[in-house]
């Protein structure tokens, strides 16, 4: 076998050994999110790993903190890096969903970050439609006199 395709056969290999260490650590990256183990989320950053990977259901660790309504790993998360407008699949992000779900305390921590007049949900809207239409009273009145939320905006 001629030099060139020894070492690209070297290559190549190389790739893939670190494509399979990369899938292992998102992997045990998102189980430490699903467990809510700061400990080990913090090794991984630590490490160099990207707060902002997603899962197989494009989440990052916030939104899925979010979707837990997990208080202490969001402010963990929002403190180190985590992207507040990021959206999933649902086109979620941890600012729509946590407006749209009543999620007030989560809101308090990580609304000074987020894009509220140009991230929107599904339908169209913003955080504070859904919080209205669900009855989350408290949280409207967050978003009004906390952001400059656009009450009459829709994508």
């Amino acid at each position: 076998m001629s030099k060139i395709k020894m070492l690209f056969c070297s290559l190549l290999c190389l790739n893939l050994a670190f494509a399979q260490v990369q899938n292992m650590k998102k992997d045990d990256f998102f189980k430490a999110v699903k467990e809510s183990n700061i400990d080990k989320i913090q090794y991984f950053l630590e490490g160099g790993f990207d707060i902002n990977a997603k899962d197989e259901r494009g989440r990052n660790a916030i939104l899925i903190a979010t979707y837990k309504d997990d208080v202490k790993l969001v402010k963990f998360l929002y403190q180190n890096g985590g992207d507040v407008n990021d959206r999933d699949e649902n086109l979620n992000s941890a600012f729509l969903y946590a407006g749209a779900n009543g999620k007030l305390e989560i809101l308090k921590i990580i609304h000074k970050k987020a894009k509220v007049n140009s991230v929107f949900n599904r339908f169209g809207g913003n955080a504070l439609i859904p919080a209205c239409e669900k009855g989350h009273f408290e949280t409207a009145k967050f978003l009004l006199e906390n952001t400059d939320i656009n009450i009459f905006y829709r994508q």
